[in-house]
């Protein structure tokens, strides 16, 4: 008798790889977009940050050029 099919195991291994490739796919659609945003949005913040330090400054040479 033959028994054709797929056992039990094969039927696990193809479960697990779906599931990875379905995190991975997760991870390039959803996860790194967003991580890249906010790298970008950090950097921004760094800028007004360093603008916001230096904005007293300014005004003194401003108030003493007038």
């Amino acid at each position: 008798m033959r028994t054709g099919g797929l056992k039990q195991i094969h039927v696990v291994i193809i479960g697990i790889v779906v599931a990875i490739l379905a995190a991975v796919g997760v991870f390039f659609a959803v996860i790194k977009p967003l991580n890249e945003q906010i790298a970008e949005i950090d950097a921004e913040k760094v800028g007004y940050e360093e603008k916001a330090r230096t904005k007293p400054q300014a005004e003194k040479k401003l108030a003493a050029a007038q």
